[in-house]
């Protein structure tokens, strides 16, 4: 089995709703954004990223691509935290009605999921697990694909007798191989 990038997540801008601000500090580099806030609760979401948006009400386009139901995906995190191993990353699965269907909680760096059957949409959350400070670089979010075997097959030939070859093949006759 091999897997396939299918996004890469950064935390690129903040949104109404998306990011805990009460007594934070953000700090947006080229590379990676810090998040400090030393009374933060355990427990609370630090930023979520959608799958589905309304663009029209937020001016906001989604942050995941589409997942395919029964599908198994990879996860992979590039943060760090003080203290460190002080987050986790929660993802919420939800149908049609915007009903939460089930959900996962990632704790390692590296990470498989089943997307369940009769998933709409779903959002990724980072939660804080007792951090003060997270530096954010990017997640990763691979496809498993599965091996697929080939048989090789010969090329078919077609060989006529005399009496079968069509009428239409008569001016290729000498390119034809008879029995």
């Amino acid at each position: 089995m091999t897997k396939s990038l299918l996004a890469v997540i950064r935390w690129q801008e903040v949104y109404s709703g998306a990011a805990y601000l009460y007594g934070s500090s953000l700090d947006f580099s080229s590379d990676a954004v810090l998040f400090k806030n030393p009374r933060l609760a355990s427990g609370k979401p630090i930023v979520q990223f959608l799958s589905k948006t309304n663009y029209q009400g937020n001016r906001r386009s989604p942050d995941l691509p589409l997942l395919v139901p029964n599908h198994v995906y990879f996860l992979e995190r590039e943060m760090t935290t003080e203290p460190a191993n002080r987050v986790f990353v929660q993802i919420d699965f939800f149908n049609r009605q915007n009903e939460k269907i089930a959900f996962e909680v990632l704790r390692q760096d590296m990470e498989s999921f089943t997307c369940p059957p009769d998933t709409f949409s779903y959002t990724i959350s980072i939660l804080s697990a007792g951090c003060r400070q997270l530096r954010f670089k990017e997640m990763r979010l691979y496809e498993e694909k599965q091996a697929v075997e080939r048989k090789e097959l010969a090329p078919l030939q077609k060989k006529y007798t005399e009496k079968q070859l069509p009428e239409e093949l008569q001016f290729v006759t000498p390119l034809i191989q008879l029995l």
